[in-house]
């Protein structure tokens, strides 16, 4: 039966517009936490489309940027480290699987997939998962196979993504945008299935991005698999998979490639959902209040520059004999009527005490954060 590519873009963009609405209330502190804490991370666009620039000018205390890379060092060392076993292979029977045969055969498989695991990029994927579980509250990863490590690992970041649950409120369902050389694409899909632009783009070096959308949902269209293996052809698999690029594609629906997989290709943490949320928030989102007041009273320790460069006050007479070059600060130069029996002295110097306060104030907002983060 042939696929109606038009009605099938037609319910992948309904989809792709309702998963992506469903962020909506969270985007703001999301794009925050980016903002203040690890500029890396996550993608952002303003009201008119246009990518965000990533800045760090707001982060002067980078006290939750440490805190953050320590707790996911942390969850990386105790939960998946991989300096040692984390996890080991079993059967459901448990009666099974005390028999010396089986033990042997469990033994071995768990030593296949560490072995695996080590030979793939997992261990430099799980610490970007878990910097994102704990910066915004969700973080996809795709699983797929490689044809050279046998499986490979993608860690999505916030803002290229949005993800759908089932009625037993798991996540079934993901939508993300990247980004792709025309010379990429040429590798992955062949030249003929490319649309117009892209075979020009090649002609050119094949350097031009181009922008690709995919969405990985449970096929309403899945039928059972032959033999014991269940082999099914792609589009009859359990999990469809369409991906469309933005530029479109001779036959105007802009589809690349309508593929499937066997089970999900993806994998999701959620730090602490509540109720029927699809999102999390997260001790990034938790302390984001801390973590702004951080920033502002390292502001207020600015100060500190009256002590040892201070702003001036100095006769008028003194401008024209070099005197605006005494100090780096800042200078006032007073009025003649003013000027009679003037000295060159600080316009005002903070009091210590004041200072101090300050950074007992930081040292407290400090500990609120890493208890959030547990530090």
């Amino acid at each position: 039966m042939a696929i109606d590519r038009l009605e099938l873009m037609k319910h992948c963009k309904y989809r792709t517009s309702a998963m992506r609405g469903a962020q909506s209330e969270w985007k703001g502190d999301w794009q925050q936490s980016s903002e203040y804490i690890d500029p890396t991370r996550g993608r952002f666009s303003d009201k008119q489309g246009r990518p965000i620039k990533r800045s760090r000018a707001k982060i002067i205390n980078s006290k939750a940027t440490e805190v953050l890379r320590v707790m996911a060092a942390g969850m990386m060392s105790h939960m998946t480290s991989k300096a040692r076993p984390w996890f080991k292979a079993g059967i459901a029977n448990s009666q099974q699987a005390e028999l010396f045969g089986v033990r042997v055969w469990l033994d071995a498989i768990s030593q296949l997939l560490r072995d695996t695991l080590a030979g793939s990029n997992f261990y430099k994927a799980m610490p970007v998962v878990y910097t994102e579980d704990g910066l915004f509250g969700t973080a996809p990863m795709l699983v797929l196979e490689d044809s050279k490590d046998v499986v490979r690992f993608y860690p999505l970041t916030c803002g290229t993504y949005a993800v759908g649950l089932d009625d037993d409120q798991r996540v079934d369902s993901l939508w993300r945008q990247y980004s792709r050389t025309a010379r990429q694409l040429e590798k992955r899909y062949g030249r003929d299935r490319l649309p117009r632009t892209v075979r020009s783009a090649l002609d050119r070096g094949g350097d031009e991005k181009f922008w690709l959308q995919s969405l990985i949902e449970p096929n309403p269209d899945a039928k059972p698999g032959m033999g014991p293996l269940g082999i099914q052809a792609p589009h009859l698999r359990p999990y469809r998979e369409v991906v469309w690029i933005d530029a479109g594609t001779d036959d105007g629906t802009g589809v690349l490639d309508i593929g499937g997989h066997y089970e999900a290709p993806f994998v999701v943490a959620r730090w602490n959902p509540v109720a029927e949320d699809i999102y999390s928030t997260s001790p990034a989102v938790d302390t984001l209040g801390d973590i702004k007041q951080l920033q502002y009273l390292e502001e207020k320790l600015r100060i500190m520059e009256q002590l040892s460069d201070p702003t001036l006050t100095m006769p008028e007479t003194l401008r024209a004999r070099g005197g605006a070059k005494l100090r780096k600060g800042a200078h006032i130069y007073l009025p003649p009527d003013e000027s009679r029996g003037a000295e060159v002295k600080p316009v005002y110097t903070p009091d210590a005490r004041s200072l101090a306060q300050i950074r007992e104030e930081i040292a407290t907002i400090e500990a609120r954060i890493e208890r959030a983060f547990f530090y």
